[in-house]
């Protein structure tokens, strides 16, 4: 069968159609979250079906460029954890940067809610429809598969903002203190959505360092950048 080159990511979601202005290799370009829509694209591949009303998906016809609208996943729940499994794992171990096995990178929530002006993640969330956010529930229930399947206790948390809602940090916290997760983590914050506290309640829970995009030391430009 013919192989099909498919684009998704910050390009495709800031620039649809005009990808395919870059390289006539693109087939197919996902604008927005890939899931559920990469999963139709092989439904109507194998089917040899049309990809119009797909949502979020272009694609090339005849010479043209056809597609329309944005692929939204509302609920992240309703996302099921990655095939991990699928990835050869040991060879990523060992990267200090990661403080350890990639088996626990993951995310909590899509988006971000600040606005930036030099940051790209800004507008990829407004086209998405806002900051969007795992339930705790399912965040603890990932990290317990990932600790009993892959026997790793070391996360990092890679949400654009993990410290958006200090509220939801120290219950992510609480949660992994009750149920005696044993894990150390890192993640990226906001300078103003920490406190004395939380950062005590973070170190309990296993968190071992935190990046933070503290960008200049000049509010003039802090505030020109709308940080």
């Amino acid at each position: 069968s013919e192989l099909k080159t498919i684009l998704g990511g910050y390009d495709a979601t800031l620039r649809g159609k005009d990808c395919f202005r870059d390289s006539s290799a693109i087939d197919i370009v996902i604008k927005g979250d890939p899931e559920f829509a990469l999963l139709d694209i092989v439904k109507a591949l194998e089917k040899s079906d049309s990809l119009d009303g797909i949502a979020g998906v272009y694609y090339k016809e005849n010479g043209n460029i056809r597609g329309q609208g944005i692929a939204r996943v509302s609920n992240l729940a309703l996302l099921p954890f990655p095939a991990r499994d699928l990835i050869p794992l040991e060879k990523y171990k060992r990267d200090p940067q990661y403080h350890g096995d990639p088996a626990g990178l993951m995310f909590t929530s899509r988006g971000c809610p600040f606005r930036c002006t030099f940051c790209g993640h800004t507008t990829v969330t407004q086209i998405l429809g806002g900051h969007r956010v795992r339930s705790l529930e399912n965040v603890i229930n990932e990290i317990q598969h990932i600790v009993n399947t892959y026997y790793t206790h070391r996360f990092g948390l890679l949400d654009w903002t993990f410290t958006t809602s200090k509220a939801r940090v120290a219950r992510f916290c609480e949660l992994l203190i009750e149920k005696e997760i044993d894990i150390t983590w890192f993640c990226f914050g906001h300078v103003a959505r920490v406190d004395k506290d939380l950062l005590k309640l973070m170190r309990k829970a296993g968190c071992i360092s935190i990046n933070y995009g503290i960008e200049s030391a000049s509010q003039e430009i802090l505030d020109r950048y709308k940080k």
